[in-house]
């Protein structure tokens, strides 16, 4: 897909919905065009666009794009996975803060993130005071009235329609009494000077998915700063899971859940390796959680229902956050310390001799004694992927990912096992996981592509093959440690022109 057929969209979209789409929402709404090219089986924008306009597909279909493209559509529990995930490591995080804890919905619309933050934490036995906010004031009146009708409602489970809301007379559904008093909303425009607080002083949570899309990338990075500047130490920062920050703030560290990502608050000259929240609840944040700063203000007697503001004006200064048009968004090559070279090197030398049952015997061996060293396991897994025993191969990088989930290059590679074992979702999934982590990992993009052609989503596959081109001609990749000798990447890597030019040939053939 070319830039001229993201710009004729873009401009069809602010003749029709008014909306003015930034440069920097072409990455989201060149996926979005190129899965629903495939879904609706259409081969040019153009084409797309005709079938928008006629009159019997219209309505439905301008209700995806307009879902698809603004903040101003939403829906309760909208991205399940990544809320029932933000909930898990709140739950673990919930003895160490006070209570209630104090969630912001920035850019909330008409309240339904609010009212579901509200009760899926409430379900998880989890006091806390929800914030919303939005620049739409007559969203913000829908979103206080609590009111919506039945089809708003459709996908949730009957027991939480029941215990949550109340049914009126003339069929809709309102919020019950205890929504209203853990949730409140409020008109806010996160481009003023002023930033609302909780009665603590600090946010425990920030939400703002599908917002930032809109700012342009020094507006954005403005509005990352003052958020981080009214979270507290330990607090997470979650966006929707097609946004990425990664890299660009070196306040916050990314951590991963079940396959969702999120940004939490690093304490002040604290350096933390690897994720922050174990398994069992701990953290290396908690010290700090406790002792939170008050903020001054004017507000009525009744402080949660009118939040304190912090003027950041003064303190408006030039971003950390990167602001580099071409900043892949990446973090550096995680470095690990290998707990016994010598046999790895020995099971290495065998495996390079031929010697690959001897080889593969001495890893199990020492990973019997040394079971968290990723090093270890990731040349497990790569001599298993030898002799083409995948399932052992994936065995082998998902424990890996249990000890670092963050690595890039565990991802590609247990997505390259999922490939090689025809698992195609799976290994279209860990793709896109490496290029969250990394999108200057060209090699993703590029056998992401091919999955995506062996699933039947050639328009996806075309995205993938223009982003490796792109990234190739942008960057080279990081020094990934075990890249080099492996499938014949080291080719890959070293004749990237060639792949260049094969990418190229294959969108012609597309």
């Amino acid at each position: 897909m070319i830039k001229a057929d993201i710009d004729k969209f873009k401009e069809f979209i602010r003749q029709k919905l008014g909306i003015e789409l930034p440069d920097q929402s072409d990455d989201s709404l060149q996926t979005f065009l190129s899965s629903r090219l495939d879904d609706v089986n259409q081969n040019t924008v153009s084409e797309y666009i005709k079938r928008l306009l006629k009159n019997n597909y219209q309505k439905e279909e301008f209700k995806k794009l307009a879902e698809a493209i603004t903040n101003g559509k939403t829906s309760f529990f909208r991205h399940a996975e990544q809320l029932s995930s933000l909930c898990t490591i709140v739950k673990q995080l919930a003895p160490k803060w006070p209570t209630p804890l104090n969630v912001w919905s920035a850019g909330c619309s008409t309240g339904e993130e609010v009212y579901t933050l509200a009760i899926a934490l409430n379900e998880r036995g989890v006091k806390a005071q929800v914030t919303g906010s939005d620049v739409d004031g007559n969203a913000i009146e829908t979103a206080q009235a609590g009111t919506y009708p039945p089809d708003k409602l459709k996908h949730l489970e009957k027991d939480l329609v029941d215990k949550y809301f109340v049914r009126q007379s003339e069929g809709s559904y309102a919020v019950n009494e205890l929504l209203k008093t853990r949730t409140r909303f409020l008109s806010h425009n996160l481009v003023g000077r002023t930033y609302p607080t909780s009665e603590s002083g600090w946010w425990h949570v920030i939400l703002c998915r599908n917002v930032l899309i809109y700012f342009s990338r020094p507006s954005m990075s403005r509005v990352v700063e003052k958020f981080s500047r009214v979270l507290s130490p330990g607090g997470l920062f979650l966006l929707s899971p097609t946004e990425s920050i990664h890299g660009l703030f070196p306040q916050f560290k990314l951590i991963e859940r079940n396959g969702s990502y999120f940004y939490q608050l690093k304490q002040p000259g604290e350096q933390l390796n690897g994720t922050e929240l174990n398994d069992n609840g701990t953290d290396a944040l908690s010290t700090h959680i406790g002792g939170w700063p008050s903020v001054t203000t004017a507000a009525d007697n009744n402080p949660w229902s009118k939040p304190p503001l912090l003027d950041l004006s003064e303190q408006d200064t030039e971003p950390q956050g990167s602001t580099a048009d071409d900043s892949d968004g990446g973090g550096t090559a995680a470095t690990h310390v290998v707990m016994d070279k010598r046999a790895i090197e020995q099971a290495i030398d065998a495996f390079q001799s031929g010697d690959r049952d001897d080889a593969i015997m001495l890893l199990f061996k020492h990973l019997k004694k040394l079971p968290q060293d990723f090093i270890g396991r990731m040349t497990l897994g790569n001599a298993l992927t030898g002799i083409r025993d995948f399932d052992g191969a994936i065995e082998q990088y998902l424990i890996a990912l249990d000890i670092d989930p963050l690595s890039a290059e565990a991802h590609f590679l247990l997505g390259m096992a999922y490939r090689k074992a025809n698992n195609l979702e799976p290994a279209i999934r860990e793709m896109k996981n490496t290029l969250f982590l990394d999108k200057g990992l060209w090699l993703a993009s590029y056998y992401l592509a091919d999955v995506l052609i062996k699933a039947g989503k050639k328009n996806q596959a075309k995205n993938a093959y223009e982003n490796t081109v792109s990234n190739i001609n942008k960057k080279s990749m990081k020094d990934y440690q075990f890249l080099s000798y492996l499938h014949g990447m080291n080719d890959a890597i070293n004749y990237k022109s060639d792949i260049k030019l094969l990418c190229v040939k294959r969108l012609r053939s597309l």
